[in-house]
């Protein structure tokens, strides 16, 4: 057999603790496959006229890289679409980048933004600001930690909020001393409130979105990533992309299992797990087992000074158990979002009881704030401990 491409560098890191650091050093592809890795001998036996002999002198080979935690869908449609207000550091400078993409839109057009610190607000986020700086404009910009909007009083108006709404999760429409909405929303259930309002994007141009922002991961060295959702439209847009191309890179999808949601629920998220694309494949679930300390949803096991961050996002936390339990006994493995020490707990005790599922481990992500004595229980049980660099400061 010869090969379509060689890779000759100076050593190549193949996780073998049997292999001499070094000994490996070329590999070969063929058709797409890795189909040999080795040192010079490699040259000899399956270098060919058409071969392409790639040289990498001084560098080391390492396997493809996976992003273990991204929203490719909504995270790439937000960024298409959206203000990203990552470099707002102040109140003013976030109303300054609004205030530009407001002048070129058309009277009644959205802007949705991302990325937005709450600090900026100097206090309780609120959106009258934007009605005093921006008079009927619809504003709404999700906070940095993607757990919460704060939208503008013609949003408020324009979706109808009241203040009243209830939901099976601790989503809230925050209300002010007067008992109206403040225009900050907490939590995806309330969320989606809004986000059901935005404009729709054809399938075309979020499926443009994404491949892009794919593309772009793919340039760092990634070749997969671990979805943690499946929300529309993402069936759709990993389709359309298939339909003309490649994902450029391969898309482990895990849908969210919805707080205090029951036996219906589930069962139809389990047969998602048989939907798949050449690149892309449903395998696993999300579960939210708390929300964020900067918005006061995470569960640890003492409040904070404010008197938050002291209860789960499900409501029912045995229905939570009873859920992981279904998933585990059909050999599907989940994913818990858990950041405060009580949620993590919590998770912890509830994969000892279910046990591990055949298709792999149990996850638990983001774990910002643990006391030491969890530590050695994700070894004692096979849990993967998903931390993201950005929560290890």
């Amino acid at each position: 057999m010869i090969a379509d491409h060689i890779l000759r560098a100076a050593g190549i890191e193949n996780f073998d603790d049997t292999c001499e650091p070094g000994a490996a050093h070329a590999l070969a592809i063929k058709d797409g496959t890795i189909i040999a890795v080795g040192g010079d001998e490699i040259l000899d036996h399956l270098h060919g006229h058409d071969t392409v002999l790639h040289e990498f002198p001084g560098a080391t080979i390492t396997p493809g890289l996976t992003d273990a935690h991204a929203h490719p869908v909504w995270g790439s449609i937000e960024i298409g679409g959206g203000l990203d207000l990552g470099s707002a550091r102040t109140l003013d400078e976030a109303c300054a980048v609004i205030g530009q993409r407001l002048h070129r839109l058309p009277e009644g057009a959205w802007i949705t933004g991302f990325n937005l610190d709450i600090n900026v607000f100097g206090g309780d986020p609120t959106g009258a600001v934007f009605e005093e700086r921006f008079p009927g404009a619809l504003i709404s910009l999700m906070t940095r930690d993607a757990h919460a909007l704060v939208v503008s009083p013609a949003v408020v108006d324009e979706v109808g909020l009241t203040g009243n709404e209830t939901f099976d999760d601790a989503s809230q429409v925050v209300v002010g001393a007067d008992g109206k909405p403040t225009g900050f929303i907490v939590e995806l259930q309330a969320m989606a409130l809004i986000l059901d309002h935005y404009p729709d994007i054809p399938v075309v141009i979020a499926a443009g979105h994404v491949a892009h922002q794919l593309r772009l991961l793919a340039a760092t060295g990634l070749t997969g990533l671990h979805a943690l959702d499946f929300t529309d439209p993402s069936e759709a847009v990993y389709r359309e992309i298939e339909a003309t191309g490649e994902l450029p890179l391969r898309v482990r999808c895990s849908p969210l299992v919805p707080a205090d949601s029951g036996r219906g629920v589930w069962e139809t998220i389990a047969a998602q797990q048989s939907l798949a694309g050449r690149r892309w494949s449903v395998e696993g679930v999300k579960f939210m087992l708390d929300g964020t300390a900067d918005n006061g949803s995470a569960w640890f096991e003492h409040p904070d000074v404010f008197g938050q961050n002291q209860k789960p996002l499900w409501k029912d936390v045995g229905a939570y158990r009873d859920a992981v339990r279904f998933f585990t006994e059909r050999g599907i493995p989940t994913a818990t979002h858990a950041i405060g020490d009580q949620a993590v707990r919590f998770a912890l005790d509830v994969i000892e009881e279910v046990g591990r599922p055949e298709a792999g481990p149990h996850r638990i992500e983001h774990i910002e704030s643990i006391p030491d004595d969890l530590l050695d229980r994700f070894a004692a049980l096979g849990v993967v401990a998903s931390l993201q660099p950005v929560h290890s400061r």
